[in-house]
C-alpha cells in the first residue's frame, strides 16, 4: 500500500465512520450502473479529500433544468476503499 494510500485511510479512519460508510454505498451504487445521490454532507466531504467526483452523464445532461448531478467514486476513492477493505 501506497503512503498516499495509507494517510488517505487513516484519515477516514480518523473522522466520522459515516464517511466510509457512504463510500462504500456510493461505489455499490457504482457498480450496479445506478446513479448516487444521497449522503450530501459526506459526499462533500469525500470530495474535499479527492475520493468522490460530481459528474454529468448523458441522462442527466439531457434535462438541462437539472440542477443536482450524481456522485461517482474517482480511481483513488476506488483504491482507497479497495486497500481498506483488504485490510
Amino acid at each position: 500500500m501506497t503512503a498516499d494510500l495509507s494517510a488517505l485511510i487513516a484519515r477516514l479512519e480518523a473522522g466520522p465512520a459515516r464517511l466510509l460508510d457512504a463510500l462504500d454505498e456510493c461505489k455499490r451504487h457504482n457498480d450496479r450502473g445506478v446513479l448516487y445521490w444521497w449522503r450530501e454532507k459526506s459526499m462533500t466531504a469525500l470530495e474535499e479529500i479527492e475520493l468522490v467526483e460530481r459528474w454529468t452523464p448523458p441522462s442527466v445532461a439531457e434535462r438541462p433544468r437539472l440542477s443536482a448531478r450524481p456522485w461517482r467514486l474517482t480511481d483513488i476513492g476506488i483504491a482507497t476503499l479497495r486497500a481498506k477493505l483488504d485490510g
